[in-house]
């Protein structure tokens, strides 16, 4: 992506609802957050903001976040679905990893130009999620070393903890073998397949190469 930005990309292909996929720890909300800042007029919602509420998690069940059941998947279709409308207000719901439960949800008068949508779920097709992946117009996968991604995982986690919040290492560790590592031999590894672009990086997130057989996508990356 010499001399062409992700950002470029996504407005050359006119790309509303961009999403970006990958494993635990690749990258994908600074990449979002990066992207939204070069747009402008653009919003940032990770999938992990429509989990459902703690209570409601246990009720079904559930040890941790992040497995295909755990999140509002009509409610996020919803909110793809008014942006693309384009008629405001919308009201984006957010979550909160230190207290592991759902935040204050946020009202916007005016829908973003662009929203950039990441998450580990997305590549996922069952249980209705693939209605998410077919409202995107560029799907995106941050390909990353398993390791790199882990140790930056657990590194995000330990944050968390000096903070009062977050997992405890053995927690983690749980976390890790019971629902991210399950993730990334099975969604995450789909998600690569089906992603219009894929972008490696390396150690320290700088890209090293990209890869796409989408010939829109193509020309955009082409383009000077």
């Amino acid at each position: 992506m010499e001399n062409v930005t992700l950002a470029d990309v996504v407005r050359r292909l006119g790309a509303r609802i961009v999403g970006i996929a990958g494993p635990p720890g690749g990258g994908k909300s600074t990449l979002a957050r990066q992207v939204a800042s070069s747009l402008g007029d653009a919003l940032v919602v990770s999938t992990d903001d429509y989990y459902l509420s703690k209570d409601e998690r246990r009720s079904r069940g559930m040890k941790f976040r992040g497995p295909p059941g755990s999140h509002d998947v009509a409610g996020l279709i919803a909110l793809l679905d008014a942006v693309r409308s384009g008629r405001g207000p919308i009201t984006v719901q957010r979550f909160s990893s230190e207290l592991d439960d759902r935040g204050e949800p946020e009202t916007y008068a005016d829908v973003p130009g662009h929203l950039l949508l990441e998450g580990l779920i997305l590549g996922y097709r069952g249980d209705g999620y693939g209605a998410i992946l077919d409202r995107l117009d560029l799907f995106v996968f941050l390909d990353v070393d398993e390791e790199t991604a882990k140790a930056r995982r657990f590194a995000r986690e330990a944050e968390l903890r000096e903070h009062g919040g977050g997992f405890s290492e053995e927690e983690m560790q749980a976390f890790w073998d019971e629902v991210l590592q399950p993730a990334i031999d099975t969604w995450v590894r789909d998600a690569k397949l089906e992603a219009d672009l894929v972008i490696r990086t390396g150690d320290h997130n700088e890209i090293t190469s990209t890869e796409t057989g989408n010939e829109a996508v193509m020309a955009a990356l082409e383009r000077r």
